[in-house]
């Protein structure tokens, strides 16, 4: 029984995989430029996840834009707060990379949203 039990607690997190995450997206200062980090966020289509959004550098801007033209996402976050919203890949999402970028500093470095293709289908 215990094995059972075990058995479909793993395959239940297996399913979740990577389904289920949360994301943080923080405003950095590396060598005297202003980024995302982190530069990648690897998903696959029809995953969704939370992303939470930080802006808490001392000195520069007080707001920031985070911006994925292809999922319609556009938001700002204020200096010492954070956003968080909940990002849907569309299921028919193609594989590749789109950029996160600050649509108010277009100067900014800006991250790498990498859309993953799915791993085939396990046969029975």
């Amino acid at each position: 029984m215990k094995i059972k039990v075990l058995a479909i607690a793993l395959s239940s997190l297996a399913c979740l995989g990577a389904q289920a995450h949360d994301v943080v997206l923080k405003v950095e200062a590396i060598n005297g430029k202003t980024h995302w980090s982190p530069a990648r966020i690897e998903v696959v289509p029809g995953e969704t996840f939370k992303l939470k959004m930080e802006h808490n550098l001392p000195e520069g801007f007080s707001f920031h834009g985070v911006e994925i033209t292809e999922l319609g996402l556009r938001q700002q976050v204020n200096r010492g707060q954070s956003v968080e919203v909940e990002v849907k890949i569309p299921a028919d999402m193609k594989p590749g990379d789109y950029g996160i970028r600050c649509h108010f500093h277009p100067a900014h470095v800006g991250s790498t949203l990498v859309v993953k293709a799915p791993a085939p289908a396990k046969k029975k």
